[in-house]
């Protein structure tokens, strides 16, 4: 079937310096370089916060519960004082391209709310005909439901799909529904991808 649809990543193929855990880590005392392996029952309100189930409120207290530390997050949050993304300008001119010869690209992400909005906020979603979050969708990739989605409110079916992004999990779990689904590495390679599909011109 004919691409009718191309449904990219943010973090790690759109945008730069994601990654908030480090700096988040160590402001909170602890040696480790992620939240969840700070305590193993933390992974579980990551996944909730991303899907939009709890509040970043909810999401502290239960830290708090599971740590015994209480962080006083600040007004806009403690996810937001370390976020701080750029684009990648070569990723840009490919959506540029793809759009400019009539193809729909839209953004599939997972992303807790507060960074969905710093992206809102910036207009770093500016380059997508629609944005389709995780806590949107109240579902987290590599969920099918997540992927199934974006293709029911795109009026689409899967193998119309082409689908990059940079964890391979994610990828796999398309190719499961049936998308043409490509593991990022850089922008060049995915330009080359998207020629080798006959989606770019």
């Amino acid at each position: 079937m004919r691409t009718r649809l191309v449904i990219l990543d943010m973090g790690g193929v759109i945008a730069r310096n994601v990654q908030v855990d480090p700096e988040l880590t160590h402001f909170l005392g602890f040696p480790q370089s992620s939240l969840k392996d700070v305590h193993k029952a933390l992974w579980l309100p990551m996944q909730a916060l991303c899907a939009g189930l709890i509040d970043e409120a909810e999401f502290w207290d239960l830290f708090g519960l599971w740590t015994g530390k209480d962080p006083k997050a600040p007004t806009d949050g403690l996810f937001c004082q370390f976020f701080h993304p750029s684009l990648d300008e070569a990723a840009l001119q490919v959506v540029g391209k793809l759009r400019s010869q009539g193809m729909r690209v839209v953004c599939g992400t997972n992303v807790i709310p507060s960074h969905f909005t710093y992206h809102q906020r910036h207009h770093q979603y500016d380059c997508f005909d629609a944005v389709y979050s995780s806590p949107q969708l109240h579902e987290n990739k590599p969920s099918p439901a997540f992927y199934l989605g974006i293709c029911e409110k795109e009026g689409v079916e899967p193998d119309a799909v082409f689908f990059a992004d940079d964890s391979e999990q994610n990828v796999e779990a398309a190719k499961g529904l049936g998308m043409h689904a490509y593991l990022y590495t850089d922008a060049k390679q995915l330009e080359s991808a998207l020629r080798q599909e006959n989606i770019l011109h």
